[in-house]
């Protein structure tokens, strides 16, 4: 039958539109499509938050060294630009034309309903608050399966808003045309721009001296542009004024601990994992042919003749990444991840106690010229018990300390025979402890 298991890692990706993140898996089975089969089954069955979806299910055709196949599951939730209502909202990344007479703008929605609904909930929205807009097509699509439906709206923006009155020479093409965007730290950015014909002047410089004198509004951010109009009558030139303003309230907060990581995102996985078990926890029954005395071994499993043979279990085992965004300048190194790398917590971190946890890798990548950089930590947990023994009582057990057993032949009265019997247990540290705080992700 064939299984899937997720590998530890994955990468994260980030446009205007979306965020996607691909997770790598591995699956084994005897044949591609039996793997195709059992995969897509698995992709399909995978529980999202609302507003994911899976964008895409790809398994590579041939059989690895090992004999498994592996694939990728990408799963994209869509940026979103503002909240509008419940299940309404408005995604980054408007897109807008412009020509000699108008601008259009294509803007893109995103609602809980099936596409009429969908289209509807927009077009009521639109039409209250674009006022003099005119709206030229509506595009709804509800494909995804997740029960978002995605809308897409253009309309024009005709030269209806006179910034500077009409004047024997300069007339408005379009008015207050706005576009969205991000710069290069993530700050929203909204450019307005406004454009004029001015005919019947003798050079550009002319043209662009007469606009900014009918503009001025004193202030020394806006900037104008001017070009000649081949295709028009002569000495008709086209004017463009333009200003920015950035988001100065998202800067000032972001800026606020931006010599501090963040974190982004956290994986974990519960499972299972075999071990050797050498004693039981406790003996339930004992049975011996009839004439005969079962002899009693303490609860050591699978005695023989030379030792004790135990038996594989599986138990409980934890794993959990977590991705912190660093600033360039608090990048930890490459030397203290890799000294720390294998090592046990030597203190409590992360809600797990001092012996419970294994720092077992990081990923990332970092280029000098970047202002940060993404960094994923592993961690795995075993947690801090009580072993009891027979004869002994109960031994504290780190987590990722290890237990072993030394047993000596003796003579059992009861069953009158030679038997293996413990003595004696001992807990060893096979793990070097650290502090992880150095790690520079809290504690």
């Amino acid at each position: 039958m064939a299984t899937v298991q997720e590998l530890i890692g994955y990468a994260s990706g980030h446009n205007a539109q979306a965020d996607t993140e691909t997770r790598e898996y591995f699956v084994n089975a005897e044949t591609n499509e039996e793997a195709k089969a059992a995969f897509r089954e698995f992709a399909d069955s995978l529980v999202l938050a609302d507003g994911f979806s899976v964008e895409n299910v790809d398994l590579n055709e041939e059989k690895n060294a090992n004999g498994l196949y592996f694939g990728t599951i990408s799963i994209k939730r869509p940026r979103v630009k503002a909240n509008i209502a419940e299940g309404f909202d408005e995604l980054f990344g408007e897109n807008v034309t412009k020509n000699r007479k108008s601008g259009t703008h294509e803007r893109r929605f995103r609602v809980k309903a099936d596409a009429p609904e969908a289209q509807r909930i927009v077009e009521e929205y639109v039409a209250k608050t674009s006022g003099r807009l005119h709206i030229d097509n509506f595009s709804t699509d509800d494909s995804s399966g997740d029960g978002w439906s995605i809308v897409t709206v253009s309309y024009s923006n005709p030269s209806t808003k006179e910034m500077i009155p009409w004047t024997a020479n300069i007339a408005p093409i379009y008015g207050d045309q706005a576009t969205f965007a991000r710069d290069d730290d993530g700050k929203e950015e909204t450019t307005n721009e406004f454009a004029f014909e001015l005919r019947g002047f003798a050079s550009a410089d002319t043209a662009l001296q007469r606009l900014k004198a009918e503009w001025d509004d004193g202030d020394p951010n806006v900037e104008f542009t001017i070009e000649e109009n081949t295709d028009g009558a002569a000495n008709l030139y086209i004017g463009r004024v333009r200003f920015t303003n950035k988001d100065d309230d998202d800067e000032e907060e972001d800026n606020e601990d931006d010599d501090e990581p963040k974190q982004s995102t956290t994986s974990f996985e519960i499972s299972t994992t075999q071990t050797k078990l050498y004693r039981s926890f406790r003996t339930i029954s004992s049975h011996a042919v009839q004439g005969q005395t079962a002899p009693n071994f303490g609860g050591l499993i699978g005695v023989t003749k030379d030792g004790v043979d135990g038996v594989d279990i599986d138990v409980a085992t934890g794993s959990f990444s977590e991705t912190y965004w660093f600033p360039a300048g608090r990048v930890p190194s490459y030397a203290i991840l890799s000294k720390m790398c294998g090592k046990v917590n030597a203190a409590p971190f992360k809600g797990f106690a001092a012996g419970e946890l294994r720092f077992v890798g990081a990923s990332g990548s970092y280029n000098a010229n970047d202002k940060g950089v993404e960094i994923t930590f592993r961690f795995v947990v075993s947690e801090n018990d009580f072993v009891t023994v027979e004869g002994i009582g109960q031994i504290p057990k780190p987590g990722w300390a290890y237990i072993w057993y030394l047993f000596q032949e003796t003579d059992d009265e009861t069953s009158n025979r030679k038997i293996k019997k413990l003595v004696a247990a001992y807990v060893e540290q096979v793990y070097k402890e650290a502090n992880f705080s150095v790690l520079g992700i809290g504690t």
